[in-house]
């Protein structure tokens, strides 16, 4: 793969058990390969109609006799809380809830460019014809 944003690991391993993807383009797939094969899942499986973008969860409780969670959620943009009941409940607020820079790089107080982590990405940032660094550990392709 020739610029853009990839994998450092096998695209069958983002396959679903139930769902197997045998036609991945590549070993190593792009980001927009990846990306379609899990939009394809949440349109198939109906996932629009239970997700809620928007808001954060206030409080969670789990009911043992019900065997459900009591869910107090919060639209970000009203403030405006509801209680929804679940029997899953899936904590991913990822592994960069709260981005690190590296305190150790010398020189860096002197570096004249844009700098960000990739969990807050900027997207106003033209990267066309630029060099970019990637520093940290685990960076993909």
């Amino acid at each position: 793969m020739e610029g853009g944003c990839g994998s450092d690991v096998p695209g069958h391993w983002y396959s679903l058990s139930t769902d197997l993807n045998p036609n991945w383009s590549s070993h190593y797939v792009s980001q927009p390969e990846i990306r379609a094969y899990w939009e394809e899942l949440y349109f198939k499986y109906d996932l629009p109609s239970q997700t809620q973008l928007g808001h954060m969860v206030v409080q969670s409780q789990w009911d043992s006799e019900a065997h459900l969670y009591h869910i107090t959620v919060k639209e970000v943009a009203t403030g405006q809380t509801k209680q929804i009941e679940a029997e899953i409940m899936i904590n991913a607020i990822g592994g960069f809830m709260n981005p690190v820079f590296p305190k150790d790089i010398e020189g860096v107080e002197k570096f004249r460019g844009s700098v960000w982590h990739s969990a807050r990405w900027r997207h106003d940032v033209d990267l066309k014809g630029k060099r970019v660094a990637v520093i940290g550990n685990g960076c993909s392709a």
